[in-house]
């Protein structure tokens, strides 16, 4: 008699069932998941050598750029009567192991096409076929770029024309040296400023830094040159003469993601003036603009335009300026020595806590060279009576009945006052007392590290000069030479402007500085009421009265039109150096509430690093509501109350003070590198993510918090409208204003501030995270040393010519539900048998 199969026990066989098919879902589990990240060729209108998601794929992951590494990158310009011819020189490197073909783009500069000719390319010395794209055209590349790889950095040429060439295969691990060159015409502005721009900015479309990146512009004309400027770079200028200059710029240690522009001037006028000047188009008040004042005599001028003057040399040489400290500055002296001009004069006077005079007034130039004789001769010794030196100096200048005859004072000391009157205040007090008696300038130099710099930039500040310093090793007959070089030739002293009906506030620097031969003079200030003026800068030129007028200075309204990559910069240099301004007043006369919180809020709004505000950088600093600046305000109070007023952390401390109230140009994004789960932007691996800490975007600073990068006029009290990156909504306001696209490419994940409203962009459709994270904060982000050099200012990244395995892989979505299927069938069958086992038994 046959058993029958007892259904009401059927827990085992059921778990072994379920076991089975658990191990064949598991297995099946990594085809499952390479199906959904499945590639296949593009259908129209993709280009045919693209990869698109699959269809089927509702969310494709955000597939890996491969991108050639720039190693090298050069451009000489040669500007020949405002005609500029651009040659760059770039060398790229396939680090990958197969080969990469794909398109090169070149943004052009706004309104460019029609000025443009003779553009050609060669690929490794042979020439290549290349056409220049409308603007329409290049906006669709962009757009395409830009929402394929999540980085909206090439949004800021849209609107422009492109250069565009295909690239022919490079092989696995080798090289190609790419070469452009293009000629087009420079028009003259309304403001009489010639201007020249590359676009250097577009280097952030490369994930590999180069190695060396330089850009040297020659100018010829047969106009003499007046003003040259770059309000985006600190650049080098070398002028020949008034016809020639050569400009350069070397990326060797700060990574550059700006547009590169200059800006020059010709004019035969004995004072040049040029005007950059900057409203935010969302003031129609006209009330909040700031601007740029160029100021630029000759490189030469005639004898009875050159106003003769007085030099005073006092030299310390105490025991610690004993060995090669006394030798650099005897030679120092001997050089301005030699370059008095006829009709000035000068007294020598050596100190240490006695005094040792060459002479006991002002002498003719005619008697240096005896001078320099004698100065030669001078030995260390002795202590340190700065007090009585300084005042014995400004005595020996008071013997001078011509008060419209320039004074100065080059002071230099390697130490601090160890003799007669030591208190800093009182030296202070009595050297300013005298000073303005004579209207003489005080010019400090400090050799070495243990000087007092607090006292010496207040002796220089408070008395109308500047003051420098020489570290150990620098070389002090170099330094005061080259100083000296720039302020022999006076052309205007006691300067003085008016500027018409125009409001004009916060000037600097402050005081007014005199007028040298073949010495530019950069102004810049706060404005309202703006318009066409007409501004006369006056003083003195060897005892009479002078006065130079310049019509129709235009200080831009709300109704001014066209985008000028320049006048962009104003504000953010504006507020450098009034934050250099604030910070020595501050350390010069102590602190005051108002004054710290000032620097603060400054810093903050324009992304302005200082010694004291490392709270910019730090991503657990919440600067975007009241609670998190009063912590940055009493941070910044801190560390300003402790810092040190000698050695080399007072030097230090004294040079950036300096160099911020002497900005020439605006300050760059500081280079720092940042792991960030789902930050935009991607590398080789699509795992990294570069981002620097404060990004500067037009006239706009960012400030990156957890992943974000926040627009620096936020505030948390403001509601925010959410935009998802690449969405209708988006293109929309992309469309809306033509400087959003700059503003908006800073980043695919932002708080940006457009047109009074506040907006959220998002690169995934969820809500931005906190602003700041916890204590754990999930972007950790490190300074680097030496910040690298700039990318490639090409779209150079290039689609592989075959998908790599990893993330694309071939596998077809029926291999899975095949191997499922087989798995749950197996798993059936092996129950069968042991249910017919079971049941034979």
């Amino acid at each position: 008699m046959s058993r029958q199969f007892n259904f009401s026990r059927p827990r085992p066989l059921v778990a072994l069932l379920v076991t089975f098919m658990v191990i064949g879902l598991t297995l099946a589990q990594p085809f499952i998941g390479r199906a959904f990240a499945q590639q296949v060729p593009c259908p129209p209108p993709c280009q045919s050598n693209q990869l698109c998601p699959a269809p089927d794929c509702p969310n494709p992951p955000p597939q890996p750029t491969y991108a050639l590494q720039l190693t090298d990158h050069r451009v000489d310009v040669t500007i020949t009567d405002q005609i500029a011819t651009t040659h760059l020189k770039q060398t790229y490197l396939n680090n990958s192991d197969r080969a990469v073909e794909g398109s090169y783009y070149f943004p052009l500069p706004l309104g460019s096409k029609q000025a443009i000719s003779g553009f050609t390319m060669t690929v490794d010395g042979q020439k290549l076929a290349a056409q220049i794209l409308a603007a329409s055209d290049a906006k669709n590349i962009y757009q395409t770029y830009v929402n394929q790889h999540r980085d909206p950095a090439l949004l800021q040429y849209t609107g422009g024309d492109a250069f565009q060439a295909n690239l022919y295969p490079i092989p696995a691990h080798g090289q190609r040296i790419i070469e452009l060159e293009y000629t087009m015409a420079l028009p003259q502005q309304a403001n009489g400023l010639v201007q020249y721009t590359y676009p250097l900015g577009a280097s952030r479309l490369s994930n590999a830094m180069p190695a060396n990146a330089s850009v040297t512009v020659k100018i010829s004309s047969k106009d003499p040159l007046r003003a040259i400027y770059s309000p985006s770079h600190q650049v080098g200028i070398s002028q020949r003469d008034e016809h020639g200059a050569t400009v350069s710029f070397q990326t060797g240690s700060a990574a550059e993601d700006t547009d590169f522009v200059l800006d020059y001037s010709v004019s035969s006028a004995p004072l040049s003036a040029n005007l950059i000047s900057y409203l935010d188009a969302s003031d129609s008040s006209g009330s909040n603009g700031y601007f740029v004042l160029l100021l630029t005599p000759p490189t030469t001028a005639a004898s009875d335009k050159v106003v003769n003057k007085d030099v005073i040399l006092v030299i310390d040489i105490s025991g610690s300026m004993a060995g090669e400290k006394i030798a650099q500055a005897r030679s120092a002296l001997q050089q301005v020595l030699g370059k008095l001009n006829q009709g000035d004069r000068f007294a020598v006077l050596a100190f240490d806590d006695q005094l040792d005079p060459y002479s006991s007034g002002l002498l003719p130039a005619s008697k240096a060279a005896d001078a320099q004789a004698w100065v030669g001769n001078l030995q260390s010794r002795g202590g340190t009576d700065i007090n009585q030196a300084l005042g014995n100096a400004l005595d020996i200048a008071a013997q001078n009945t011509d008060q419209s005859r320039p004074q100065m004072v080059i002071f230099l000391t390697d130490g601090q006052p160890t003799s007669g009157v030591t208190d800093l205040n009182q030296i202070s007090a009595n050297v300013k007392q005298k000073a303005a008696a004579t209207h003489t300038r005080i010019f400090t130099f400090g050799v070495g590290d243990d000087v007092n710099a607090v006292l010496l930039d207040r002796l220089a500040n408070d008395n109308g000069g500047a003051s420098a310093y020489i570290r150990p090793g620098e070389d002090v007959e170099a330094a005061v030479s080259s100083f000296y070089t720039k302020v022999s030739q006076p052309l205007l002293t006691n300067v003085s402007i008016d500027w018409g009906q125009t409001n004009v506030s916060e000037l600097y620097p402050q005081p007014l500085p005199d007028l040298f031969i073949g010495s530019q003079v950069v102004l810049t200030g706060r404005y309202n009421n703006p318009g066409a003026a007409t501004v006369t800068v006056s003083g003195v030129v060897n005892g009479q009265q002078q006065s130079y007028k310049f019509a129709n200075l235009d200080f831009a309204g709300p109704n001014s039109t066209g985008f000028n990559p320049a006048a962009v910069y104003s504000p953010r240099l504006w507020a450098t150096r009034k934050v250099g301004y604030l910070l020595s007043q501050i350390r010069q006369n102590g602190e005051s509430q108002e004054l710290v919180s000032e620097v603060v809020d400054l810093s903050t709004r324009y992304g302005i690093l200082t010694p004291y505000t490392s709270f910019l950088v730090r991503n657990d600093s919440d600067v975007f509501n009241q609670q998190g600046k009063t912590d940055a305000t009493n941070q910044f109070s801190n560390q300003i109350q402790n810092a040190p007023a000698y050695g080399a952390a007072g030097v230090a401390q004294s040079q950036a003070n300096n160099s911020l109230r002497s900005a020439q140009s605006a300050p760059m994004a500081m280079a720092m590198t940042a792991t960030v789960a789902g930050q935009p932007g991607y590398s080789a691996n699509n795992t990294q993510a570069s981002a620097a800490p404060i990004q500067y975007a037009a006239d706009k600073t960012f400030l990156l918090r957890n992943g974000v990068l926040i627009d620096t006029t936020y505030v948390e009290t403001m509601t925010l409208t959410n935009i998802t990156f690449g969405s209708d909504e988006y293109n929309k306001l992309l469309a809306a204003d033509p400087r959003n696209a700059h503003y908006l490419a800073a980043g695919s994940r932002l708080i940006v501030i457009l047109g009074g409203h506040a907006y959220a962009i998002t690169d995934d459709g969820k809500p931005l995270p906190a602003l700041t994270p916890a204590a754990n904060p999930t972007v950790a982000t490190t300074p680097v040393a030496n910040p690298t050099t700039p990318p490639t200012p090409i779209a150079a990244t290039v689609p592989p010519t075959t998908p790599p395995s990893h993330p694309t892989s071939r596998s077809d979505p029926y291999t899975a539900m095949i191997l499922v299927a087989s798995t749950f069938a197996a798993a059936l069958l092996l129950s069968v048998v042991v249910l017919g086992v079971r049941r034979h038994h």
